[in-house]
C-alpha cells in the first residue's frame, strides 16, 4: 500500500482482534456488502482490497447468489471470518443488499460489485467526505477500467441513451461516457444526481429513510432509483474525485450477455413508470420503435441476434418490466394501522384509545413519531393496549417519508393510514376491511366530519380535474368510486403501494396532494378507489394542520400547495393541459390572495409555488 496514504484500521469491541486505530475511528462503523454470482478470482481481489483499506473480515458480508465456482471458498480459505450469506434465488441486486444490510450494523454501508478493486486510500477519501455533512447520503469514487481509463457513469436512466443502445448496442458506449465526463474529472468533489452501484458508500440512516433498494429492479436501475428517492427527500449525492477504484465491468453478464441489454432496458422503463408516468408513455413508444427497427435489420442477417432483437421487442411491447400486484395470501387479509405524528402526543393517545374500541380487533398499530420523542414516551411508555403497538422514531419531518417508513415496517396485506387528529367510530376497521374484499378495489376512504367541510350529497368528491382543480368534498354523504383515497384515513393494499414505490417525499408541507399523486400512479394498474360517505370519522383540527397553517401563514401555505399541485400535474397529466392548469392556479391565487393581509406579497408567493413545482419536477428528472 502506498506509504503516502494513511491506512485506516479499527479497534472496536465487535472486532477485538483488529489492531490499530484510525485517526477518528470511522472505519469501525463501516460494513461492506458484496453481491456475487460466479465472480471468479475477482471476489478475492475485491475482499483483499477492503482488508488493505483497514476493514476487519467481520465487517465484510458477501451475498452469494448461488455461485457454482469456488470463489467464496477461496475467500473463506484466505479470510475465514468474512460473513457469507447464501441467497440462491438470485432475483435482484437490491434484494441481496437489503438482506445483508438487515443483518449488519454500522453507520455506513459500503456496497460494491465483486469485480471492483479499491485503489489505496479510496475508503479513507469517501469517509472523509461524509464527515460533518449529515445531509450527504451517498459518496462514490472515480471508476477506472483495467487499463486505467476512467469509466465513471454520471447517469443511468436517460431515454436517448436507451434508444441508442437498442439501435446500435455498444457502438456509442465509450463515446457517451466520455461526453458525460467532460469538464468533471478535474474537480476534486462535486454534487451528483447519480452514483453508480458498483461502488458506493451509503449513510445507514439515509438508507433506512428510503427503505433501501427497491427490489422490483433486477440488476440495472436500482442504484438510480435509490439515488432519485434520496434526492427527493433532500439528501445530497457526492462524487469524490480523490478516490479511485478499478471496475472490470459486466463480469457476471459476460456469462449470459443476452440478459444485459434486456435488463438495462427494463431498468430504464421501470424507473420512468415509477417516477414519471407521463414520460414513461413516450419513452416506451420510442423504445418500441427503436426495437422494431433493430429487429427488422437483424432479421435480414438471421442468427441469434435476430432472435434476441425479436425477444426484446416483445418484452418492451408487453410491459414485462412492470411489477405485478400480488393478491393477499389466505382468505382473511392481515391489517396494519399506520399513524404518522409530529409533536402531538395527546392527539395520538386519543386516537389509540378510539382504536381500542373497535369491533374488529384483528389488527396491529405502527406509530411513526417525528419531533420530540420524550413527550411520547411520557404518555405511552407504561400503557398496555389490546392490539400490538410498534413505535418507530423518525427524525425527518416529511409526511410522505413518514408514511413510507410505516409501510416498510408493516408486513400486513392491508395498510390503513390515519392522521393523528381523527377519532374513528367503532366500526372503522371493519368497514375498511369489508370494502377490500371487493375485487378490483385497492384503496378505501371514509367521510370526514370537519368544521371546515360542508356536508352535502354531491357525488363529486376526491377528484383531480384535468385543468388542475382539486375537489376534496370529504364531507359528502354519498358513496362511490373516486380518483384517490385521502380524507385523513385511507387504506391500501400493501402490494399496490409498494409497486409504485410508495408516497413521493418531494411534496411539501401539510397538504394532501402526495395522496392524490400515489393514487393516480396506482390507478395505472387498472385498480379502483372507494369512498364511503356513510361512515363518518371525526376530525379535530390541531396545531400544525392544514387549517392552522393556512390561518397562520397563508402565503407560505399556498406556495407549498401550488408547488404540490404543479408537481402532481407534471407527473401524471398531459402537458397539453398545462396552460389551463397555470391559468386556473393563477386565478385561484388572485382570489385567495385578495383575502390575505398583504395581497400582492401573497400572490407573488403562490405563483412562485407553481414555478417551484415545475423546477422540482425537471430538476429531479432531467
Amino acid at each position: 500500500m502506498d506509504s503516502a496514504v494513511p491506512r485506516r484500521c479499527c479497534r472496536d469491541e465487535s472486532f477485538p482482534e483488529c489492531d490499530g486505530m484510525s485517526e477518528n475511528g470511522d472505519i469501525a462503523s463501516v460494513r461492506a456488502v458484496l453481491v456475487a454470482w460466479n465472480p471468479g478470482s475477482w471476489l478475492l481481489r475485491c475482499t483483499g482490497s477492503l482488508i488493505e483499506e483497514g476493514l476487519a473480515p467481520q465487517q465484510i458480508t458477501i451475498v452469494d447468489h448461488g455461485s457454482t465456482d469456488d470463489s467464496t471458498g477461496n475467500v473463506l480459505e484466505r479470510f475465514p471470518k468474512v460473513r457469507i450469506l447464501r441467497h440462491p434465488a438470485n432475483r435482484s441486486f437490491g434484494e441481496a443488499v437489503n438482506l445483508a444490510a438487515s443483518t449488519a450494523g454500522g453507520e455506513f454501508l459500503f456496497v460494491l460489485n465483486p469485480d471492483v478493486e479499491l485503489r489505496p486510500g479510496c475508503l479513507d477519501a469517501l469517509l472523509g467526505t461524509m464527515e460533518g455533512q449529515q445531509n450527504v447520503a451517498v459518496v462514490g469514487p472515480r471508476v477506472l477500467n483495467e487499463d486505467g481509463r476512467e469509466v465513471t457513469r454520471y447517469s443511468r436512466t436517460g431515454a436517448l441513451r436507451a434508444v441508442v443502445s437498442i439501435l446500435a448496442p455498444g457502438t456509442f458506449a465509450g463515446w457517451w461516457g466520455s461526453m458525460e465526463r467532460l469538464g468533471i474529472a478535474s474537480k476534486e468533489m462535486r454534487n451528483a444526481r447519480f452514483i453508480e452501484g458498483c461502488c458506493m458508500l451509503i449513510r445507514r440512516s439515509a438508507f433506512g429513510a428510503v427503505n433501501g433498494f427497491d427490489d422490483d429492479f433486477t440488476f440495472f436501475g436500482e442504484d438510480a432509483d435509490m439515488c432519485h428517492r434520496l434526492r427527493r427527500l433532500g439528501y445530497k449525492l457526492v462524487h469524490q474525485s480523490a478516490a479511485f477504484c478499478v471496475h472490470a465491468g459486466s463480469h457476471a453478464f459476460g456469462i449470459v450477455p443476452s440478459r444485459q441489454r434486456i435488463l438495462f432496458v427494463d431498468g430504464i422503463l421501470l424507473f420512468a413508470w415509477k417516477h414519471a408516468p407521463r414520460r414513461f408513455v413516450w419513452i416506451r413508444r420510442c423504445m418500441i420503435l427503436a426495437a422494431w427497427i433493430r429487429s427488422r435489420v437483424d432479421a435480414l442477417r438471421g442468427g441469434e441476434k435476430a432472435i434476441a432483437s425479436a425477444s426484446l421487442l416483445q418484452r418492451i411491447s408487453s410491459n414485462a418490466c412492470i411489477p405485478v400486484m400480488q393478491p393477499p395470501k389466505g382468505s382473511v387479509s392481515t391489517f396494519s394501522v399506520i399513524i404518522p405524528t409530529y409533536d402531538r402526543p395527546e392527539c395520538l393517545l386519543t386516537l389509540l384509545e378510539a382504536l381500542e374500541q373497535q369491533t374488529d380487533h384483528d389488527f396491529d398499530v405502527i406509530t411513526i413519531e417525528q419531533g420530540n420523542r420524550v413527550v411520547y414516551d411520557e404518555l405511552l411508555r407504561d400503557r398496555e393496549w389490546s392490539f400490538a403497538l410498534k413505535r418507530i422514531p423518525f427524525g425527518i419531518n416529511n409526511r410522505a417519508a413518514a408514511k413510507n417508513k410505516g409501510l416498510s415496517e408493516s408486513v400486513s396485506d392491508i395498510v390503513l393510514f390515519c392522521d393523528d387528529d381523527i377519532i374513528p367510530p367503532p366500526q372503522f376497521i371493519a368497514v375498511h376491511r369489508l370494502h377490500h374484499t371487493t375485487k378490483g378495489i385497492v384503496g378505501v376512504s371514509c367521510a370526514i366530519d370537519d368544521p371546515s367541510q360542508n356536508v352535502d350529497v354531491s357525488s363529486d368528491f376526491l377528484s383531480l380535474t384535468r385543468y388542475g382543480e382539486i375537489i376534496a368534498n370529504c364531507g359528502s354523504l354519498r358513496s362511490g368510486f373516486t380518483h384517490a383515497a385521502a380524507c385523513g384515513n385511507m387504506s391500501f393494499q400493501r402490494s399496490a403501494l409498494r409497486s409504485v414505490t410508495g408516497f413521493d417525499p418531494a411534496f411539501r408541507g401539510t397538504s394532501n396532494l402526495e395522496e392524490f399523486d400515489v393514487a393516480l400512479r396506482i390507478a395505472r394498474l387498472n385498480k379502483a378507489f372507494w369512498f364511503d360517505g356513510s361512515l363518518r370519522v371525526k376530525h379535530v383540527p390541531q396545531r400544525g394542520g392544514n387549517a392552522d397553517s393556512e390561518r397562520g401563514d397563508r402565503g407560505s401555505y399556498y406556495r407549498s400547495l401550488h408547488h404540490n399541485l404543479m408537481l402532481t400535474i407534471l407527473k401524471n397529466r398531459s402537458r397539453w393541459t398545462l396552460p389551463a392548469v397555470v391559468a386556473w392556479a393563477i386565478a385561484r391565487s388572485v382570489r385567495q390572495s385578495a383575502r390575505a393581509t398583504s395581497p400582492t406579497a401573497s400572490m407573488r408567493l403562490m405563483i412562485a409555488g407553481l414555478l417551484d413545482g415545475a423546477r422540482t419536477y425537471y430538476r429531479l428528472l432531467r
